[in-house]
């Protein structure tokens, strides 16, 4: 699954208490939800979070994710963080007694894009996991965007398209996979915070 089935561990003597595997697909995004859970919190106001609380999972009582997850490779310009360096001038700087202002790429972090993050194409190469079913996106350089589906239960390696097959599971996960991208961009451009 290109790079997107990628084994984790989990050691918890007193609350998993012998060894198994599961099949689940979880996301980083899921770390969050499933801390909030364990501990017994819920935050006020909380904004909209991808991820889903494991602790079911952590249980031995979920079997299916419980919804699908989106992923999406946009190549934007990020913020670079050297840490070496900034580490390193920063320990100088302390050696000498001294402190340092924050960086100004961390000073901008918070700002939002000018201009905006466009909500009407989306670029790059998306992927929509619903159950077995991996629907692609993949936007072209002229704004056409190819769509392919996989069923990961019998095509692991992804080599059957199966997309004009299943019309109908197309359909509705491209119906999903679209309002999720939005909400992708919305967050990109400030719009739930």
């Amino acid at each position: 699954e290109g790079g997107l089935r990628v084994p984790a561990i989990l050691e918890w003597p007193s609350r998993i208490p012998k060894h198994r595997v599961t099949d689940v697909r979880c996301n980083t995004c899921d770390i969050y939800p499933t801390l909030l859970e364990l501990v017994g919190v819920n935050v006020a106001k909380q904004p909209t979070v991808d991820g889903v609380s494991l602790v079911s999972l952590i249980d031995n009582k979920l079997e299916t994710r419980p919804r699908p997850m989106g992923f999406w490779d946009y190549t934007a310009k990020g913020i670079g963080t050297p840490s070496a360096t900034w580490m390193s001038e920063l320990y100088e700087a302390q050696q000498k007694g001294e402190d340092l202002p924050p960086h100004e790429s961390s000073q901008n972090a918070a700002k939002l894009p000018d201009p905006a993050y466009p909500s009407d194409t989306f670029p790059g190469h998306a992927a929509w996991l619903s159950g077995n079913w991996k629907l692609h996106r993949i936007q072209g350089n002229k704004g056409e965007a190819k769509w392919e589906l996989y069923d990961l239960a019998s095509d692991p390696m992804e080599s059957q398209d199966v997309a004009e097959q299943e019309t109908k599971r197309v359909a509705a996960m491209q119906t999903e996979l679209n309002t999720w991208l939005n909400s992708v961009v919305d967050s990109l451009n400030g719009k739930d915070y």
